[in-house]
This record gives structure tokens, C-alpha cells and sequence, in this order.
């Protein structure tokens, strides 16, 4: 059974002089007007309650379904209108306000925090939600799954430094510059360079108290003959971030491995 409504029926009933309605109709509404804009809804406001329509803007927008997600680790975010429960299958999308350190929960509306996932059971890594850049997650009935693009994960032993390399947490035994580079290239990786190993020491999630003596690092030295190494203040010979010398290439010195993900 369809209700049909003509346009000058549906406009007498849902608008009027200084007043508003809502009409509920328990089967189906067909509008019958002659023509396509007859046939429409108009001024439909984003929806508030769960029973509200929704205009096709709010859709495009994602009004019902994007929220700003705070926290670093532990995440919360509110929806409008609020769900009175998660229900299996319901997407989202969040916008992290920082970049996470390690694993993620995530509390929508105060219904409780449920783990986020990839790869269908494992924890997220460090920085793989970046500041702003949008994630959609879908509800699994225990846990949200993530189901946006994310970079590769590090390889265990390893920080991530930023969103596209990684660094190994400890150094390695001391080798020459020369091995260091071998040794990291026959584990698929590479002797991090200046930049890499910087960034590495002075991020919140960092190696610094990992620093047992100079490491190598990929840089040329600016001194003939000699390889550049970082970690160590030469005047105070104490952990330094910003610190480092330069020996000749056939040393023995700590070194770190990075990848590219």
C-alpha cells in the first residue's frame, strides 16, 4: 500500500504562517507531482536525532558520521546525532588531533572504548594516524577495523619517525662505516642518515636514553677521509641529541639500521 501526496497536500501540511509540523505516515509516501521539482522534499535541516531525515548535504559532509577524535592513544569523539549503541557494520570517520605513540581505543559517545585494528586483529602503530588526515573505521561488533590506506607498519625493533621511516630502538654492536652499511642492507634496510637519526633522538617517542656511545650515520663528515658520527657532546662526552663528530671510516662505532616504509 503507497500514500499519494501531491505537492500542494505535502506543502499545506509540512509549512504554514509562523508554524511547523512533523507528520509521521506509517507506510509509503508518494509524491505525485507533475513534475520532478514537484516531486521533492524541501528544507530538510541537518539531523539531530536519530530519527530525523537527512538532506543529501548532510551525507556529502558526512555530518552524521565525522567527528574530531582527541587523544593521543586513548581517543574520544562525539556524533550528532548520538547513537544509542554500536552497532555491527557502523562507519566512521575520525579526524585525529596528534599523531599516536602505540596501540588505539576509541569512545564513541561515551558507549564504551573498543579497540582499533588493521590487518583484522593487530594493534595500530605508532604514527599511523597523522594529525587531520581523515580514517574510516568500520565497527566489527567488538572492535573498530580500519579501512583507509595506512603506511606499512615498522618492523618490530624499530620507532616509527614521521610517515615514512623508521628507526631501530637500539643500536647495534660497533663495525666500521663500511660494515654498518653492509650489514644493514643484507636485513633489507639501510644506515640511517643525519636526518633520519636527528628526528629520531628529539621526537616525543624517541632513542635518546638508548644512546651508549657515537653512531654512524649516512652523512658525509666534511672532512677528507672521515664518515660522520652522532649521539655524543665531544666537550662534556654525555648523550646530545644536536651533538656528534667525525672518525675515520675504518672504526669500530655503533650504528642504527632504518626502513623505508
Amino acid at each position: 500500500m503507497s500514500v499519494k501526496v501531491t505537492i500542494a497536500l505535502l506543502f499545506a501540511l509540512c509549512t504554514g504562517i509562523g508554524t511547523s509540523a512533523q507528520w509521521t505516515v506509517p507506510t509509503t509516501v508518494e509524491l505525485d507531482g507533475n513534475t520532478g521539482s514537484d516531486r521533492q522534499v524541501h528544507g530538510l535541516a541537518a539531523p539531530l536525532t536519530p530519527t530525523d531525515g537527512s538532506n543529501v548535504e548532510a551525507d556529502r559532509s558526512a555530518t552524521v558520521s565525522m567527528a574530531d577524535a582527541v587523544g593521543v592513544n586513548d581517543l574520544a569523539l562525539s556524533l550528532t546525532p548520538a547513537p544509542a549503541t554500536l552497532v555491527p557494520g557502523m562507519r566512521l570517520i575520525i579526524r585525529p588531533a596528534t599523531a599516536n605513540t602505540g596501540a588505539v581505543t576509541l569512545d564513541v559517545n561515551g558507549l564504551g572504548a573498543r579497540a582499533v585494528l588493521k590487518n583484522v586483529n593487530a594493534p595500530l602503530d605508532s604514527a599511523d594516524l597523522r594529525p587531520g588526515s581523515p580514517v574510516q573505521l568500520v565497527f566489527d561488533g567488538t572492535a573498530f577495523q580500519v579501512a583507509t590506506q595506512l603506511y606499512p607498519a615498522c618492523p618490530p625493533g624499530m620507532k616509527a619517525v614521521g610517515r615514512t621511516v623508521c628507526v631501530e630502538a637500539t643500536s647495534r654492536a660497533p663495525a666500521n662505516w663500511y660494515s654498518a652499511g653492509s650489514l644493514c642492507a643484507n636485513d633489507g634496510l639501510r644506515l640511517c642518515g643525519f636526518a633520519d637519526w636527528i628526528q629520531a633522538c628529539l621526537q616525543a617517542d624517541n632513542i635518546f636514553s638508548t644512546i651508549l656511545d657515537y653512531e654512524w650515520v649516512d652523512e658525509a663528515a666534511n672532512s677528507t677521509n672521515l664518515a660522520k658520527l652522532m649521539g655524543i657532546n665531544e666537550a662534556t662526552l654525555t648523550p646530545d641529541c644536536r651533538a656528534g663528530g667525525h672518525r675515520v671510516p675504518t672504526s669500530p662505532q655503533r650504528f642504527r639500521c632504518c626502513y623505508d616504509r
